[in-house]
Formats: C-alpha cells, sequence, structure tokens
C-alpha cells in the first residue's frame, strides 16, 4: 500500500515523533511504500482568510500534501492531546487542506459528495489523562472531531484510534512497549484498510439507504396497534403469526422503495432539493447500486413476500383466501405506486395509496391475522385518524419534489396545487387530524383510545402555525426539513395512543 504518515505534532523530536517513525518501520517491513508528512515542517497560514476556505491561495507546502492524501490508500496521523483536543498546527491543516473541491462537495443543505473515498486512516494520539477518563466522561472530543467530522465526514474509513495514556507519568518501559505496539501496527497495517467487517458493512450500506428505515418505525405501531386490538377481542396471542406478519409488510416495503427507485430515476436526477424524507435513497442516480442490482433485490424481495405468506397460512386462523386477498391487495398498492401500467403517484393518487398502505393495510393486517377476520367495526375506525394524519406529511414530501416531479411530468400534490394552495390543504388536513379522532374517542372508539387524544390538539394548532409562517415568506425555501419533522410526529399520536390504550387492556 501507500501510506501517508501525518506527525501533527509542532515537534519533531517529541514522542509523537518516536511513534511515527516505529509505525513507519513497521509499514516498510511489510513492504509498503511511505511518504512522511511532519507538519511542523510545512509554510502555510493555519488560518483560514477567505470567506470561503477554497478561494484561499494554496501553498506549495499544501499543494504538495494535497498530492500525498490524494495518492495515499491509508493514512496514520500521529498527534497529542491538548485541551482535549490536537495542536493548532494540526487543526489548521486540516482548515486549510480539506476543503470544498478537494475533499469534499456540497450538493444542498446537509447533503455532501465524499471525495476521499477508498482510503482507510488510523489516529495515534498522546494524551495525559487516563483514556478511561477521556472516553466516558469527557467524551473524547479531539479524538471524534478528527475521526468523524474530518476524516470519515469526508469518505475515509475505516478509522482505527490508538490511545496512549499518560503519557507524563510512563516509565521507560512502557514507552518502550508502545513503540513497539506501534512497529506491530505498522506491519498490520493493511489489516486495517482490508478490513472485512467494514468491507461487508460497505457493501450492505447502499442497501440499508435503498431500504429507508427512517419511515418502517410507524409500520410497525400500527401493525402492533391492529394486533393488539385483536387480543383485546379474543384474549389471544400468536407470536409467530405476528412475526411472520410483519414481515411480510417489511418486505412489501422494501419492494416498493426497491420499484419506486427503478421507475423514479427520471425525477430524482433532476431533485436538487433531496433530503432525508423526500427525493428517494438516490442509490441508483449515485452509483451506489446499479439498475439491475435494485431489480434482483426487488425479485429476491419478492421471492420472500410470496414464501412466508405460505408460511403464514398454516400459522394464521385467517383462511387462505382472505390472506392471499389481503397479502394481494397490500402488495399490489406498492408495487402500483410507481410501477407502469398503474403509476399512482404520477396520477395525484401517490399520497392516497400511501395513507392507505400505511394505515389501513398495516392495521387491519395485525387484527386480521391474528383473528382470523374483519368483521369489526373498530379496527376500521381506529385506522381513520391514523390515515388523515399521514396526508399532511405525505403532502408536504412533494413539495421539495416538486420542480423535478413536474420536469417528469409526476402530477403530485404539490405540482397540481403550487406551494401555497398545498400548504393550505395540509393546514386544513391537519385541522381535520385533530376533531376527527376526538369525535371517534367519545363515540365509537372508548375503548381503543384514550383522553391523550386532547394532546394532539397543541401539536396541531403549532403545526399550523408553522404552516401559516411558512406561507408569510416572501421567499419560501423548498426544503422543508423542519415541518416534514412537525408532521410525521403527528401521525405518531394515532399510533401509539392506541398501542399504549390496548396494552392497558
Amino acid at each position: 500500500m501507500n501510506i501517508l504518515v501525518i506527525l501533527g505534532h509542532p515537534r519533531k523530536d517529541s514522542f509523537c515523533g518516536a511513534l511515527a517513525n516505529k509505525y513507519m518501520e513497521g509499514c516498510l517491513q511489510a513492504g509498503h511504500t511511505i511518504n512522511f508528512l511532519p507538519l511542523s515542517d510545512l509554510n502555510f497560514d493555519v488560518d483560514v482568510q477567505t470567506v470561503h476556505p477554497q478561494d484561499q491561495e494554496v501553498e506549495p507546502d499544501l499543494e504538495h500534501a494535497k498530492i500525498l492524501i490524494s495518492e495515499a490508500d491509508h493514512i496514520a496521523v500521529f498527534y497529542p492531546t491538548w485541551w482535549g483536543s490536537m495542536p493548532a498546527v494540526l487543526k489548521g491543516f486540516w482548515d486549510r487542506v480539506f476543503v470544498p473541491g478537494f475533499a469534499f462537495r456540497e450538493i444542498n443543505l446537509g447533503n455532501y459528495e465524499k471525495y476521499l473515498t477508498g482510503k482507510s486512516a488510523e489516529l495515534f494520539i498522546n494524551l495525559d489523562t487516563p483514556v478511561f477518563v477521556y472516553k466516558y466522561f469527557m467524551g473524547a472530543p479531539g479524538t471524534k472531531s478528527v475521526k468523524n467530522n474530518t476524516l470519515k465526514f469526508c469518505g475515509i474509513e475505516p478509522v482505527r484510534t490508538t490511545h496512549f495514556s499518560p503519557i507524563n507519568h510512563s516509565t521507560a518501559e512502557q514507552r518502550n512497549k508502545w513503540l513497539q505496539k506501534c512497529f506491530e501496527k505498522g506491519i498490520k497495517a493493511e489489516k486495517v484498510h482490508n478490513d472485512p467487517l467494514h468491507q461487508f458493512m460497505q457493501k450492505i450500506a447502499p442497501w440499508v439507504q435503498a431500504i429507508r428505515f427512517q419511515f418502517y418505525p410507524m409500520t410497525f405501531i400500527a401493525y402492533w396497534a391492529g394486533a393488539l386490538l385483536s387480543r383485546q377481542i379474543s384474549g389471544d396471542w400468536n407470536w409467530l403469526a405476528f412475526i411472520i406478519g410483519y414481515v411480510i409488510l417489511f418486505l412489501i416495503e422494501n419492494y416498493t422503495v426497491f420499484t419506486n427507485e427503478l421507475y423514479d430515476q427520471k425525477t430524482d436526477e433532476a431533485n436538487e432539493n433531496f433530503g432525508p424524507f423526500s427525493g428517494g435513497s438516490r442509490v441508483l442516480v449515485s452509483n451506489k447500486l446499479s439498475g439491475k442490482q435494485l431489480k434482483r433485490g426487488a425479485g429476491i424481495t419478492a421471492a420472500l413476500i410470496t414464501l412466508l405468506s405460505i408460511l403464514l397460512y398454516f400459522s394464521s386462523p385467517a383462511s387462505a383466501l382472505i390472506l392471499t386477498a389481503y397479502v394481494g391487495i397490500t402488495w399490489f398498492l406498492g408495487h402500483a405506486y410507481t410501477v407502469p401500467p398503474f403509476k399512482f403517484s404520477y396520477r395525484t393518487l401517490g399520497e392516497i395509496t400511501v395513507g392507505i398502505t400505511h394505515s389501513f393495510c398495516v392495521l387491519l393486517g395485525g387484527f386480521l391475522i391474528q383473528l382470523g377476520h374483519l368483521y369489526n367495526k373498530e379496527v376500521w375506525w381506529l385506522a381513520v385518524p391514523l390515515f388523515i394524519s399521514i396526508l399532511p406529511s405525505i403532502t408536504l414530501s412533494g413539495i421539495p419534489d416538486r420542480r423535478a416531479d413536474q420536469m417528469a411530468n409526476k402530477k403530485t400534490i404539490a405540482v397540481r396545487l403550487g406551494v401555497t394552495n398545498s400548504i393550505k390543504f395540509v393546514m386544513f388536513i391537519t385541522a381535520i387530524a385533530v376533531i376527527v379522532p376526538i369525535i371517534l374517542y367519545h363515540t365509537i372508539l372508548q375503548q381503543q383510545l384514550s383522553w391523550a387524544v386532547y394532546l394532539v390538539i397543541p401539536h396541531g394548532i403549532f403545526l399550523i402555525y408553522k404552516l401559516r409562517e411558512y406561507l408569510q415568506l416572501k421567499e419560501k425555501p423548498e426544503r422543508i426539513d423542519e415541518l416534514m419533522v412537525y408532521s410525521l410526529l403527528l401521525m405518531v399520536w394515532y399510533g401509539i395512543i392506541p398501542v399504549i390504550r390496548l396494552l392497558q387492556g
């Protein structure tokens, strides 16, 4: 490997320097190519003098450092901890070298493209504070700053850390052990770069990103509420059917996001306002997964749904016909969301489809799989508040995507109504989502809801206030992550309240 060793101590004759030398001896013995960069030898301004760091004139020594970093497979950094952090020369080095355009690129608010991927790193840190105190009482601020906020932020990983402490009270024998440890670390540097666990995590990371786990907890809560309602009626609980049923729903959601990624590629490519709650997972447009891989993933998911549906027939009291109809309808709605010829999300039916699948389908599923039938009015009415409360967030999610959706001829509510009217629609639906559950609590769902529905009133008022505040802005930002969070939390009430009430019996 090509290994770059950075000495972040302002004195080369320090113990940090001795550790770096021993590490390089080990690397050379293992046959690696070594480049040594003692920061004390570099001539550069440690302060960023311009508004944008990348606009400052780059000294020749820093240009050379950038070349060494670009060519390195593995980077080892040796430095002491001073005042809980790093020496000024090392902090200045990060500030001046790891700038936009070289180490990363800001795509939009909160989203960055990492330019230094494929490299690994090790940090060798000297400190006087006992390691246990530094890590678990002080929170290891300096280590986290370099490891997470600098190296990993720019794509360098894995990053392994070794702390040597306490330096000021160490004996010659202890220092010799530390020197030998650095020598052995140098010999084993390739194991850090080719760490099997990290490579495995790198392979599954795009799939985790594609699955979009942030949207699954609410599905489980609604499914759980339906199952608990069946227990309230029958007194029975079937763990096997409960688990299999939820895994089927989980896989249907997987299948939906995989196919959505495939058929929404055009709008995702044009979308400059994507965020954690809109714009898709972007694994396809960022080349983290190919279309062929996503199709294969959807195919495997479909096979697992079919297999588990067969197993469900033998564990649930519901008839094969009813279970087939339930799984088939739920799966069809997920499939038809973006897949031709239906393409519900392109026909102003996407928001309704998401509302139905994440309320009626999951809640009724939890009930049906446990009890075997749906001849109960409470289970149907219990899904109504959840359905209404989903509409604000799914409508708002179309606002950041609106321009890209227009280009792709995707007729979401936000495209049809425009931003202002979409916000007004969300305000109206939010008011309905607060009023309807209170009416249901006092009429049909006295045993399934509780007084806690009144707690939703201040939440709804706050959300409407924030929406009105957004409407009054002269220049309305297209990224509305804050509003999305407030609206998503609204639906949580109508999952949590029934679950707590039904758990109480």
